[in-house]
């Protein structure tokens, strides 16, 4: 059975946090409303994937039209390359499953990252058994073009130009690597690599490749891993637009203690926001999420509840959401989303049942979305997609449980205001189907 690629918070988590789904608001104690509470969820419609062998999503993205996106790990087999994107029309018709086609001698794949163009061409990024790999398909699923980089491949961006910006981790040694950045024209030419690491001999990570309103680059991962010690540091690396370091800015949320970034958001003045929570091997699981301005300017550190941890988004009024939860040993987990101003001052702070990725529409809603365990209490057994929506001021509007979901992969709002969020489901054979959800 293929390895499970996307991860997300740990069942038990969530599983804890089940009872704790109420709305209040910092400095003001408010209890949801029972009229809230007994609100209808609104329809959602399934987008149901197999190609009969293991499948695992990676993230998502819609155009215009509100057709979408999936990157897949395919295990099929019957084709040679498990690299793949799915096209969704809007109406939910399957338009096709894009497949890389690999050279001779290459097989396996996982594609974890889709994005567009203004022209409507695909970008996909992953890697396959010849390393790291980032491919171009039309509109229609024609490959226009493949480059191989890297030894795997992690996130990609695309400016206004259709220049593609990929980021992948290249080992050097046991245990030992290097982040690299490429930069690519629309036709696949390279326009430069620039490759970045901590102590030397240590051992990256990465998480994701945004750019800032300028067009320039801003990656966000770790460096300095010490396997032995279980630490790390979260580094955010700012580039221009040919590749020069602006600066990276590492941060160690507690001393001697492991983290692991959540996401990477900015917001309209190119001011970065990042969100990791600890991960020792066993104690206590805090959440930090520090602000950067343009310049790479340390402005704040938010940490414990409500500090997010899992997933960071900006509103389209510039504030701040995060999810995530924290753990304290003995005590149940605390997932929370909750809204920030830019000046680091928390608005307010919604406890709910789970947290992986949240994201706002264009009138400020929220949607949290994350799975939940159902009835199997193994903490083995499939679990269910919540998704659950709040308003601008983080009052609960809906919760949506989703029984035929397992894990949540990733979460986006389409242009007509609906979210889909996507992940896998186990099917009768005991693998992995791909399942996507839209509702309003």
């Amino acid at each position: 059975m293929a390895s499970r690629t996307f991860r997300g918070l740990g069942r038990s988590a969530s599983l804890m946090a089940l009872l704790l789904f109420f709305t209040f608001h910092v400095g003001v104690s408010a209890q949801t409303s029972a009229a809230a509470l007994a609100m209808v969820s609104p329809p959602a419609t399934m987008f149901h994937f197999t190609d009969g062998g293991e499948d695992i999503p990676g993230r998502m993205t819609t155009d215009t039209a509100g057709n979408f996106y999936v990157a897949a790990q395919l295990d099929d087999i019957f084709h040679t390359s498990g690299f793949a994107v799915l096209k969704y029309k809007f109406s939910g018709t399957l338009q096709g499953t894009f497949r890389y086609k690999p050279a001779a001698g290459e097989f396996n794949g996982v594609a974890r990252e889709v994005k567009l163009d203004k022209l409507g061409n695909i970008y996909a990024v992953g890697d396959t058994s010849l390393g790291g790999l980032v491919v171009s398909f039309t509109s229609t699923g024609a490959q226009r073009w493949a480059r191989h980089f890297s030894t795997s491949g992690i996130a990609l961006a695309v400016d206004a130009s259709g220049n593609v910006y990929t980021v992948g981790t290249h080992v050097t040694g046991n245990f030992q690597g290097e982040w690299v950045v490429v930069k690519f024209t629309s036709a696949g030419q390279v326009v430069w690599t620039k490759r970045h690491t901590g102590t030397a001999g240590g051992d990256v990570r990465l998480t994701d490749i945004q750019l800032d309103p300028g067009g320039n680059p801003v990656v966000l991962g770790t460096t300095d891993i010490s396997l032995g010690a279980v630490t790390n540091t979260m580094t955010t690396l700012k580039l221009d637009v040919n590749g020069n370091i602006l600066f990276a800015k590492d941060f160690v949320a507690v001393a001697g203690v492991g983290q692991i970034p959540g996401g990477l958001a900015m917001d309209s003045a190119g001011n970065i926001y990042v969100t990791c929570t600890t991960h020792p091997p066993e104690g206590n699981q805090i959440p930090f999420t520090v602000k950067y301005d343009a310049s790479g300017n340390p402005k704040f550190v938010l940490s414990g509840t409500g500090a997010g941890g899992a997933a960071v988004a900006v509103d389209p009024s510039g504030d701040i959401l995060l999810t995530g939860s924290k753990i304290l040993q003995g005590v149940p987990a605390i997932i929370t989303a909750s809204k920030v101003h830019a000046n680091g001052v928390k608005v307010c702070v919604a406890n709910v049942a789970a947290g992986q990725k949240i994201v706002p529409d264009a009138t400020g809603n929220v949607f949290v979305a994350g799975d939940i365990l159902n009835a199997d209490t193994t903490n083995v057994g499939p679990s269910d997609y919540l998704i659950t929506k709040l308003s601008p001021s983080g009052a609960l509007l809906f919760q949506s449980r989703i029984s035929a979901g397992d894990e949540v992969t990733d979460a986006v709002v389409d242009p007509f205001g609906n979210v889909l969020v996507t992940g896998d489901v186990l099917n009768a054979s005991f693998e992995h189907d791909i399942l996507t959800v839209r509702t309003k």
